[in-house]
């Protein structure tokens, strides 16, 4: 079984007021490249998704477009999410039952 982990996309952050979104989409769409080469089973995305908990339209627009790119990529790849620090774990939760059925598993939370 493959994997491959990523961890801290921390996606609509700023840096001094420089917009990372051009890096972020490029090291995305290499993510994505690499993947259609490799074929891994399954995708684990370990936290810091966003960079903030209420994250940008143009942020989860920027997701949504890497998430789907990825399925596209490799149809069958399992995709595993869990909310990081600087996420929300009641909007990661919100969409689990949706994502399921395209293979896409999201945990808010682990507590409790």
């Amino acid at each position: 079984m493959k994997f491959f982990h990523l961890s801290d996309l921390h996606i609509g952050l700023k840096l001094m007021n420089y917009d990372m979104r051009e890096d972020q989409l490029h090291v995305l769409h290499q993510i994505v490249s690499y993947a259609r080469k490799e074929n891994p089973d399954a995708v684990l995305l370990s936290g810091d998704l966003f960079d903030r908990a209420q994250p940008s339209g143009e942020a989860i627009a920027i997701f949504d477009h890497f998430i789907s790119s990825l399925k596209e990529a490799v149809p069958d790849v399992s995709i595993l999410m869990i909310a990081g620090n600087h996420d929300s774990p009641q909007r990661i939760e919100l969409y689990s039952k949706i994502l399921k059925r395209q293979k896409i598993y999201a945990v808010g939370s682990l507590a409790g």
